[in-house]
């Protein structure tokens, strides 16, 4: 089964209400993470789900600790397929993600950020909340003294984080 395939088989039972938990790998016989969904479908669950699922799924392994909803709007527009991904931007965008596919210098005061495809985000804000995260070519460089969520990137991507030196 190639990875294409096995997504499509973990999107048939994960989009269901009530079958994906993202806070763990297996929470029943119907309820898994991504990963677990993998593992389970997969058939080999003697292995390390997080380990097993970089294996099977590795254009997913970016989202194995994400929010239930982000990881369902994945699954559910099929953006482990290049042209599927607008639809995702459009889809987390309607969940509060800020999704950026170009350079932009944005005044940021929380929520989630995302930064895509070859894009340079510069972020400036004395305070920020949410995940910051970097896919692809892209960089984001953030100018803040306290952040409240994860710095994250994937791929050749880069997060920056850059403290302003104490007055």
């Amino acid at each position: 089964m190639t990875e294409h395939e096995l997504l499509e088989e973990i999107r048939t039972h994960a989009i269901v209400p009530g079958c994906l938990d993202m806070s763990t790998w297996h929470t029943c016989e119907t309820t898994h993470c991504l990963a677990g969904w993998a593992q389970v479908i997969a058939g080999d669950m003697k292995k390390d789900a997080e380990e097993e699922g970089r294996r099977l799924i590795p254009s997913a392994a970016f989202l194995f600790f994400d929010k239930d909803n982000l990881v369902r709007a994945w699954l559910e527009t099929r953006a482990w397929l290049p042209e599927n991904r607008p639809t995702f931007h459009e889809a987390i965008r309607k969940l509060g993600v800020r999704v950026v596919t170009g350079d932009e210098v944005y005044d940021w005061t929380g929520g989630d950020l995302w930064s895509y495809d070859n894009s340079t985000v510069n972020v400036n804000s004395s305070q920020t909340g949410g995940d910051l995260r970097s896919y692809g070519n892209s960089t984001v460089n953030v100018n803040s003294s306290q952040t409240g969520g994860d710095l994250r990137s994937y791929g050749n991507s880069t997060v920056n984080h850059l403290e302003a030196a104490p007055k």
